[in-house]
């Protein structure tokens, strides 16, 4: 029984470019940085370089950063601003945009995911009965609607602290990429060591995410312990 909680728990909290400096490789930013990555089955879709200190990056690397990505500093660290980039869906970015965002490890949907977080979709944009059944809901939990989203109109939670929202509007923030450090607005340079970076997931929460999803998995939460349950003693009385 203590190995189902637990489980249950854990699954509610888962092209070179030149210019005029050096060459800068992708392999440049995800070889050796500073994120030590969790032995496998931890799964990353945001890319783990995003999450370096600014000053963790060489002269080369930062210019770079700033001349094809339009950070500095401060918004790279969570500090103040942000990117002009992440405030765009990677569809509406001109091509030398999106190119300079492959080079650290996104596409598309990560992109959108972890640096927009889906701020520029219009609520029409989102397929609710399809695709993206699980983000609306997610955003649903989170006190969204048609007018509270593409009003930019604040939410029942916009206010309160990470630890303090219920546990099914932290795994809805999960849907849209978001960590307890980016809920709180946290300093990059204050996250802890073992923080849980945007997009991470071990093995069992990306299970959870497969078929119904996470917020169906929230939905029925004592269903699916019994039926985990069942299935164990049945394959310890095979065994």
């Amino acid at each position: 029984m203590k190995l189902t909680i637990y489980l249950f728990i854990a699954c509610l909290l888962k092209q070179p470019f030149s210019s005029k400096y050096n060459v800068v490789n992708a392999q440049d930013f995800s070889g050796n940085h500073c994120i030590t990555k969790k032995p496998d089955p931890r799964v990353y879709y945001c890319p783990v370089v995003r999450y370096c200190e600014w000053s963790y990056y060489d002269a080369d690397k930062q210019e770079f950063l700033t001349e094809k990505l339009k950070y500095n500093i401060s918004a790279w660290n969570y500090v103040s601003g942000d990117s002009v980039i992440n405030a765009k869906a990677f569809s509406s970015l001109a091509s030398e945009d999106t190119d300079a965002l492959k080079q650290l490890g996104y596409d598309e949907n990560s992109h959108d995911c972890c640096s927009n977080h889906y701020s520029e979709y219009d609520w029409s944009d989102f397929d609710a009965k399809g695709d993206d059944k699980e983000l609306v809901d997610a955003l649903k939990i989170l006190g969204y609607d048609k007018e509270t989203w593409n009003g930019g109109l604040p939410t029942k939670y916009d206010e309160v602290e990470w630890d303090d929202t219920p546990t099914n509007a932290r795994v809805a923030a999960l849907e849209l990429c978001l960590s307890k450090e980016l809920w709180n607005e946290a300093e990059l340079p204050a996250w802890p060591n073992d923080a849980i970076l945007p997009g991470e997931w071990d093995d069992y929460d990306y299970d959870c995410r497969e078929g119904e999803g996470l917020i169906h998995f929230l939905r029925n939460p004592l269903e699916t312990i019994f039926s985990r349950n069942s299935e164990d003693e049945e394959s310890t009385d095979n065994f």
